[in-house]
């Protein structure tokens, strides 16, 4: 199971929603029960007379149909169930971050003292021609952020605002590539920026709506940041609003975005992103890792690439895919070889009828109609019973996404298109076979 699915029977049901676990503990001894029934069932409805004159032995009742409706129900939701899933990661592995994550290098320097030495670093890693950029911050893109009080006023720290800050060097905009919507992005160049802030578009919103449609152009006005203190809060930093950034995904798509200011702070860069090119990736690597230990940092070499350790955010929604995905397959499976079983059952008891039928001039496709209908009947049923359950589980499931793709219709087509043609496979491989028979050897 942990090699088809890649998931660990533990890490399954970490992943799994909490009704799931419950539902495949009773499953089998829902099947145990049935499998035990039936045959006790079949055995008491018979009827010793009829069966020594030749008989039918048994009553009307069948429980074939019903249980054609329960695998192909099951089916039919595993069917919708990884179609939503895989939409979602689709949806979420290609939606715009809003900040470029490709071929970015992420090296963490952090620690006392270590500040310092990270502009030399830059220096050194800008030599090589396949290095882009080089900034710094205090966390990454995914990581949770420091919640601290800004306000419009440094003597109302009662009216502040509680937002995410962002520290990062001046470079940090640029290379990430998000995108300055108004105002301008920090400078090296400008030295008063390491008391200046930038806001996102979140950020600005929520200040219209505190404080009026003015903040809708926040560029030049002033804003202060607040720092506890033995005192109480104080004051740590006075400044201007210089820019505002588009909306960027600073954590994964399961939260909203939200309001955050972007401040500098050379003394709290403990992550270097180094934006390098696609050609000749290793080369650059190893470089890195040679200008790193020129630097002695004091701490081994380790890079991670940002695209990956933004995917790996979506983990635990990727096992669940493939969880689904094999439990849809040896769904379909089972439904298949319990249909063909089924339909070698039906064709061998009607095989006269089938035979009588063609005598009286009954074509091939005729007769593969008259049997199909008999056993597509009760899979579009199951699909149409199921399909409402399978919409109000998974929609519990994408709440827990700020950003999710929906459930269109074009899954439950696709959905019913698969267990039609399931099912008109399985139908015709046999049917084809007794329709095509020599009617003489089932009169005789």
């Amino acid at each position: 199971f942990e090699w088809i699915s890649g998931v660990s029977f533990q890490k399954a049901f970490e992943v799994l929603p909490g009704f799931v676990p419950a539902l495949m503990l009773m499953f089998p001894l829902a099947i145990g029960l049935i499998a035990g029934f039936y045959p006790a069932f079949v055995i008491a409805s018979l009827r010793p007379v009829a069966s020594l004159k030749g008989l039918s032995t048994t009553s009307g009742f069948s429980l074939r149909t019903p249980l054609v409706v329960v695998q192909f129900g099951i089916t039919s939701f595993l069917l919708i169930s990884t179609g939503v899933i895989i939409h979602q990661l689709d949806y979420m592995q290609n939606r715009d971050p809003g900040f470029n994550q490709d071929q970015v290098v992420i090296l963490n320097v952090g620690g006392p003292g270590i500040n310092r030495k990270i502009d030399v670093f830059r220096s050194e890693l800008l030599r090589n021609p396949n290095v882009v950029n080089v900034s710094a911050s205090l966390t990454l893109p995914g990581d949770l952020t420091y919640t601290m009080p800004y306000s419009i006023s440094e003597t109302l720290y009662e009216n502040s605002e509680n937002f995410p800050g962002f520290y990062v060097d001046p470079q940090f905009v640029s290379n990430m590539g998000i995108e300055v919507v108004s105002g301008r992005a920090f400078s090296d160049d400008i030295i008063t920026d390491t008391l200046n802030f930038m806001l996102n578009e979140s950020a600005v919103k929520e200040l219209v709506a505190r404080h009026g449609p003015e903040w809708n152009d926040p560029v030049g006005k002033p804003l202060h940041y607040f720092r506890s203190s033995n005192s109480g809060w104080r004051v740590a930093k006075s400044g201007v609003i210089i820019g505002v950034v588009r909306d960027f995904n600073f954590a994964s798509l399961h939260h909203a975005i939200q309001p955050m200011v972007l401040q500098v702070d050379y003394k709290l860069l403990y992550k270097v992103l180094v934006k390098i090119r696609p050609e000749n990736t290793p080369s650059t690597v190893s470089f890195l890792r040679d200008t790193w230990n020129q630097q002695n940092f004091g701490r081994p070499f380790n890079f991670q690439f940002l695209d990956e350790r933004f995917a790996q955010a979506y983990e635990k929604e990727k096992s669940f895919g493939n969880l689904f995905t094999c439990l849809a397959i040896l769904s379909i499976m089972i439904s298949a070889f319990g249909l063909y079983g089924l339909v070698l059952h039906t064709t061998s008891r009607r095989s006269k009828e089938i035979s009588i039928r063609k005598v009286l001039g009954a074509n091939t496709s005729s007769l593969v109609a008259l049997l199909g209908k008999g056993f597509l009947r009760p899979v579009i049923i199951a699909f149409v019973l199921i399909s409402p359950l399978a919409y109000y589980l998974m929609s519990l499931w994408l709440t827990q996404f700020a950003y999710q793709q929906g459930i269109g219709i074009a899954i439950f087509l696709q959905s019913a298109s698969a267990c039609v043609l399931i099912t008109g496979v399985t139908v015709l491989s046999r049917t084809l076979k007794v329709s095509r028979a020599n009617p003489v050897q089932f009169l005789r």
